[in-house]
């Protein structure tokens, strides 16, 4: 059977990235460009095609077979963007407009999902079941795989973990606020330390785990256990067989701490057999997943 190749396109605010893959998660190449979103939608798509259309003269004997888009923002299943902060294409149907330029289908999703959807394929996630894929860095996020595909919901927003409520005292939810990326985000956790005493110029995840203060163990001691809680939630809902960590706060984590924090927070029969590992793809999960999209959608 032919090859089949794909183009994923990983749309950040900064920067869009995006990668010429095999069906089997070979990448021939790999190029990014400025997103450039002060100047506007028509720049930024003009920006998203160029791109594109670097890719596709690199390898004109490659037939393209569909285009996945990861957005730091949720689509809905016809691609339309319903929700997209930091780019100015809101409402803007991004795979219609994809489809009629290059004739090819083209699935838009959460960059959380891609992340989640490439270490299923091709990273720490092969031969699970039901897995969820966990970013904590500068936000909190989640990504779903059950079977093999991604579960996004009616509007692309399923898995959005950090902003479960963690303050139960609150009347409502207080987005960054009174959530749990409120509390276990990267700047989130900076400020408990430096709130705490801590020392400013070393606020890092990384930085606060090696340290040997009171201070540093009493913050991670709260990391642990707010997203002990956090993920003992989704175990009990979801019931999956494997978490993976992704983002620069959860890579100093400690995978088995965070299994052992999980199961006070979940029902014995759910937190049993769920196991928690380090990403295996680094930096290149989210790229991948959105060009896995179009084989696994």
């Amino acid at each position: 059977m032919m090859m089949r190749y794909s183009i994923g396109i990983d749309m950040g605010g900064t920067k869009i990235e995006g990668v010429l893959m095999s069906e089997k998660g070979k990448v021939l190449y790999r190029y990014r460009i400025p997103t450039e979103v002060n100047k506007g939608r028509k720049k930024v798509l003009h920006n998203l095609t160029s791109l594109i259309d670097d890719m596709k003269s690199r390898h004109p004997n490659k037939k393209l077979h569909g285009i996945g888009v990861g957005i730091p923002g949720f689509a809905d299943d016809k691609g339309r963007i319903v929700n997209m902060p930091n780019a100015p294409l809101l409402n803007f149907n991004l795979a219609s407009f994809l489809k009629r330029k290059y004739r090819c289908s083209v699935v838009v999703e959460n960059d959380a999902n891609c992340f989640a959807l490439a270490e299923y394929a091709f990273g720490a996630g092969k031969g699970s079941k039901v897995m969820f894929g966990l970013i904590t860095g500068t936000g909190v996020g989640g990504g779903i795989i059950i079977d093999g595909k991604v579960f996004s919901g009616s509007e692309g927003g399923a898995g959005e973990i950090g902003h479960l409520l963690l303050d139960r005292s609150a009347k409502k939810l207080n987005v960054n606020g009174n959530d749990f990326e409120s509390f276990c985000s990267g700047p989130s956790l900076a400020k408990r330390f430096i709130k705490a005493g801590g020392d400013k110029k070393k606020c890092l995840a990384s930085d606060i785990i090696k340290s040997k203060t009171r201070i540093a163990k009493t913050v991670m001691d709260d990391e642990y256990r707010y997203l002990g809680m956090m993920l003992g939630d989704m175990v009990t809902l979801m019931n999956p067989d494997l978490i993976v960590l992704g983002g620069g706060v959860s890579n100093s984590l400690s995978p088995k701490l965070l299994e052992k924090e999980l199961r006070n927070y979940t029902l014995p029969f759910s937190g049993r057999k769920v196991k928690v590992r380090h990403h295996k793809l680094g930096d290149s999960s989210g790229v991948r997943g959105a060009a896995a999209l179009v084989f696994k959608h």
